[in-house]
């Protein structure tokens, strides 16, 4: 579909605002999402915007709303550079964050034109 791109991320999104670890690790953890992200993201061209971004959370055990939300914060923030935009309330982008249960963890990111109604 031109208006729809799907990409699976291997990564492992963990409740930060739990979190009890050395700034450093965090810091580790943080370019370890954008990083990857970003290289998934590579060479590819978005759908033409404004945006609707979906972040699926699957994970064994699911958190709780706003700790899912916060633990895609840096999917987020690289997918807003590779869009071009932020990812604020005036950008051109609606952000979800849903969650599935599976033994493997895993981000799989759906950015879609959103229909203007």
């Amino acid at each position: 579909e031109a208006g729809r791109m799907a990409v699976t991320l291997p990564l492992e999104l963990a409740s930060e605002a739990n979190a009890r670890e050395h700034h450093m690790a965090r810091h580790r953890r943080t370019r370890w999402h954008r990083d990857t992200t970003a290289a998934a993201l590579h060479g590819r061209i978005p759908p033409r915007g404004p945006w609707a971004v979906t972040m699926v959370r699957v994970a064994p055990d699911a958190l709780d709303s706003d700790n899912a939300t916060n633990s895609a914060k840096h999917v987020r923030d690289q997918i807003a550079e590779w869009l071009g935009c932020g990812d604020g309330p005036r950008d051109p982008v609606t952000w979800t964050v849903t969650q599935e249960t599976a033994h493997s963890p895993a981000v799989r990111v759906v950015v879609e034109t959103r229909s203007e109604r």
